[in-house]
């Protein structure tokens, strides 16, 4: 025995349960220009990451 109701369309708007969905743009915005560099920041306390395969340790 099944709690689900019958499913019955909409005679009147074919286009009622039909999702419209935002088109996504996935072109690149405009190239963002580097305003300064921090070199001084670093990280204290963390675990090293990994960078492209190599281990980063943390400065003492």
């Amino acid at each position: 025995m099944s709690n689900l109701k019958p499913y019955h369309p909409d005679k009147e708007d074919n286009n009622r349960n039909n999702v419209m969905r935002p088109v996504i743009n996935l072109k690149q915005k405009d190239v963002k220009e580097v305003e300064e560099i921090l070199a001084d920041k670093t990280r204290k306390n963390r675990k090293p990451t990994r960078i492209s395969g190599q281990v980063e340790e943390p400065p003492d």
